[in-house]
């Protein structure tokens, strides 16, 4: 990782509001590998996709706080929306830096996964008492929040019970289903965060985040974690895109 002073250095000159970190260097921290590869993560990403899980994409980024100075730096993930990178996935989340409730924390709106009878009710009785709503059904509901992005207002005066703030201590861990309406919460000092997704299909980007990495340029440490893992399945597509270049 960056050392803190490099770290430092870049957010006092950067306008952006997001900073990653490249996949190599990702992939060189063994406590991220490891993650990747633990049975009990992968487990719960098969009991959720109801098949064998591929990874579609890692980021490691820090969140950095609105600056008056910098009007550039906006937090586009912060208004709530759906992300609709696979069929179906799940995304576990690791905070490195310390989050709370009003300071860092992610934001998610229980139940707007998947159409249920539970949601189905709930917006026929949004729309029963105010007609003006697009969403008459659940379904409606679906078509009409995808990306979801503008609606906050909305959200929050219909879903306000539902909104769950996600945030913990440096190390906590979480997982989600992306698809579900969420968004980040503002940040008073630099968050640190990691997303490892998991879903049934190859990336749809034409360039996906996974799509860089380059097996050759990790060390030999790393590629012997993964070669060595029952559970380096989750990498071989881009084991055997390297074995053909």
């Amino acid at each position: 990782m960056l050392s803190n002073k490099i770290t430092r250095d870049i957010f006092k000159c950067t306008t952006s509001a997001y900073l990653s970190f490249d996949l190599n260097t990702q992939l060189g921290f063994e406590p991220i590998v490891n993650f990747c590869l633990d049975d009990s993560t992968l487990e719960l990403a098969e009991l959720h996709l109801k098949c064998a899980p591929k990874l579609l994409n890692i980021n490691t980024f820090w969140t950095l706080p609105y600056d008056n100075n910098i009007p550039e730096r906006k937090h586009f993930t912060h208004g709530f929306h759906r992300d609709l990178d696979d069929l179906q996935y799940i995304a576990f989340f690791i905070f490195w830096t310390k989050t709370e409730a009003d300071n860092g924390q992610f934001e998610y709106i229980a139940a707007t996964h998947q159409p249920s009878q539970v949601l189905e009710a709930k917006i026929k009785t949004m729309h029963s008492e105010n007609p003006k709503i697009a969403w008459n059904n659940s379904y409606s509901f679906f078509d009409n929040t995808i990306p979801g992005y503008g609606l906050d207002d909305i959200y929050i005066n219909y879903f306000g019970a539902d909104i769950m703030k996600i945030f913990g201590a440096c190390g906590a861990t979480y997982a989600m289903d992306n698809f579900g309406l969420h968004r980040g919460g503002g940040v008073k000092s630099p968050r640190l965060v990691t997303w490892i997704r998991f879903g049934v299909n190859r990336y749809r980007r034409p360039s996906g985040l996974c799509d860089d990495i380059n097996m050759d340029l990790l060390n030999e440490e790393t590629r012997l974690i993964i070669k060595n893992s029952k559970n380096s399945f989750i990498f071989s597509e881009y084991l055997q895109q390297n074995r053909q270049n």
